[in-house]
């Protein structure tokens, strides 16, 4: 198994932590403590939530726990950064550069989720 910072996954996740630290930074200061830390927070939890998924390797169901975990931060970093840009929270050129690799971990999430669930359940079964 590879080692985690080696996963695509792992690089996307972390590219887009460094550009949620860059745009919080610059956003207004009655929004920093709300949208900025849920942000940060959460793209941080992302990234120690993919390198225990990984370092799971006999254990699926736990791995398909943190896995679960990931998409449902992932699905909520959606909506804060799609509704702070509607609002302007976020300009649309830091928008553009936050969406990008969210929706590349999304999917890669979705991926790793559903194949260890197929080899879980082929486990299961024998």
């Amino acid at each position: 198994m590879s080692e985690y910072y080696e996963l695509n996954i792992y690089k996307d996740q972390y590219k887009m932590l460094i550009e949620v630290l860059h745009t919080t930074k610059h956003i207004r200061k009655d929004f920093k403590r709300t949208i900025g830390e849920e942000l940060r927070l959460t793209a941080s939890e992302n990234i120690t939530l993919i390198q225990k998924a990984n370092a799971t390797k006999n254990n699926l169901e736990k791995r398909m726990e943190f896995l679960e975990k990931l998409k449902d931060n992932l699905e909520v970093l959606l909506v804060v950064i799609r509704s702070s840009r509607d609002v302007n929270i976020i300009p649309k050129s830091a928008y553009a550069r936050l969406i990008e690799p969210l929706l590349s971990v999304r999917d890669q999430c979705r991926k790793w989720y559903n194949a260890t669930k197929k080899k879980s359940n082929n486990v299961n079964k024998t």
